[in-house]
C-alpha cells in the first residue's frame, strides 16, 4: 500500500499557499514527495507565491498532488500525527489519531519549481520592492503554525534582483520542518529598487 506520513503542521503551512480558484488543477493541491537530504518536500503554490516545506522526519513511497477538504484540513489542527493512505486510483485516505478523511489525488504533473527556488539565499542586490501585501499573510499564517501565534516568529527575507522574486525562510529544527518560500512582486521594472543598500552591507554581500 502507498503511504505517506507526515507532521500535520507541515500540511497545514503548505496549504496556507494553495489556490482556492484557479484554472490549474496543481495549484488546489500540495505536491508531496521524496527528499535527497532524507525525509519528504511538501510543495504548494497559487502562481504568486511558493511555499517548500522539507519534513525531515517524513516518509512517502512515491510523488503524489493531494487535495484536502476543510474536514481534512479541520482534524489536523488538533493532530500530533497524521498519515496519507491509498485507497485506489484517486481515492486516499487521510489518518490521523482520532479520524479518517477520503480525499482525492489530482491527476496532473507537477511543474519543476527548482528554477524559482535558489540553490543558496541570494545576495543583498536591492532593499525595496512592491509586493502585494496580502500575499505575506501567508508567511505570518505558516510561520504561526510552528510557534503560535503568541510566540515570536523570526522569518529571514533576502531582497532580490528587481522584479524577481523575494525570497524568505523559517523552520524549527526540534520539529524538523524547514521552509523556504518565493513571493512574485507585483512591478518588473527597476523602480523596485531604490538603491537602499548600505555600503557596508554592499561590501559583505560582493
Amino acid at each position: 500500500m502507498e503511504k505517506i506520513t507526515t507532521n500535520p503542521a507541515a500540511i497545514r503551512m503548505a496549504q496556507a499557499f494553495c489556490a482556492v480558484k484557479d484554472a490549474r488543477a496543481y495549484t488546489k493541491g500540495i505536491h508531496i514527495q521524496t527528499c535527497s537530504a532524507g525525509g519528504i518536500v511538501l510543495t504548494a503554490t497559487d502562481g504568486r507565491k511558493l511555499i517548500q516545506v522539507h519534513d525531515a522526519n517524513g516518509e512517502c513511497s512515491s510523488p503524489v498532488i493531494l487535495e484536502l477538504t476543510k474536514p481534512a484540513l479541520s482534524a489536523l489542527i488538533r493532530a500530533k500525527t497524521a498519515s496519507f493512505e491509498h485507497l485506489d486510483g484517486l481515492d486516499w485516505v487521510l489518518v490521523t489519531e482520532t479520524q479518517r478523511h477520503t480525499i482525492k489525488a489530482i491527476d496532473a504533473t507537477y511543474p519543476d519549481v527548482s528554477y524559482v527556488l535558489p540553490a543558496e539565499p541570494p545576495k543583498i542586490s536591492c532593499l525595496a520592492k512592491t509586493l502585494d501585501a496580502r500575499l505575506l499573510l501567508s508567511i505570518s499564517v505558516a510561520s504561526a503554525i510552528i510557534w503560535g501565534k503568541n510566540m515570536r516568529q523570526d522569518v529571514t527575507f533576502w531582497p532580490n534582483e528587481p522584479g524577481s522574486a523575494m525570497y524568505a525562510e523559517f523552520g524549527d529544527t526540534e520539529q524538523g520542518l524547514q521552509c523556504k518560500v518565493v513571493v512574485m512582486p507585483l512591478q518588473s521594472s527597476a523602480q523596485d529598487c531604490t538603491c537602499a543598500v548600505k555600503p557596508e552591507l554592499a561590501a559583505k554581500a560582493a
